[in-house]
């Protein structure tokens, strides 16, 4: 904890295999909402309260869940994104909506995200994640 290089270093590495990266559209009172994430899993509760604390003393705004670390926000993504990262090249695996895509592009689109509005992109779910999908691809990145 008291080296900060060496702190972010390992929770680059922590992040990459144990964490993920999450870009879900959700139902919400007024149609749909965005809500972005990066989380690490840990079942065990001293540990996740050590990543916990690790987050927040390298100035991060962590939340504890019952079974993960997350970070939410434009700041703390940019922070994150900016400090720690993840390992380049590691895709996302799994069936879920971004599986293939790079859990560092799929962070970086996650920030750009933030300029966009759910309600401009469809009025489905499948709708709005087409046209994510769509715009995704066309940045430099994608």
């Amino acid at each position: 904890m008291e080296n900060k290089e060496c702190a972010k270093a390992f929770l680059k590495y922590a992040f990459t295999g144990d964490g993920s990266v999450g870009f879900y559209i959700g139902k919400a009172r007024y149609g749909f909402r965005f809500d972005r994430s990066v989380r690490i899993a840990c079942e065990h509760p001293s540990l996740r309260k050590e990543y916990y604390l690790l987050l927040k003393n390298l100035g991060f705004r962590p939340c504890m869940h019952k079974n993960c670390v997350s970070l939410r926000g434009i700041a703390n993504l940019e922070k994150f994104e900016n400090e720690i990262g993840f390992v380049e090249n590691v895709k996302i695996s799994g069936n879920g909506l971004w599986s293939g895509f790079t859990k560092s592009n799929l962070l970086r689109f996650c920030i750009k995200s933030f300029s966009y509005r759910p309600s401009l992109l469809g009025n489905s779910k499948r709708e709005i994640h087409e046209n994510l999908v769509k715009i995704f691809r066309t940045l430099e990145f994608g």
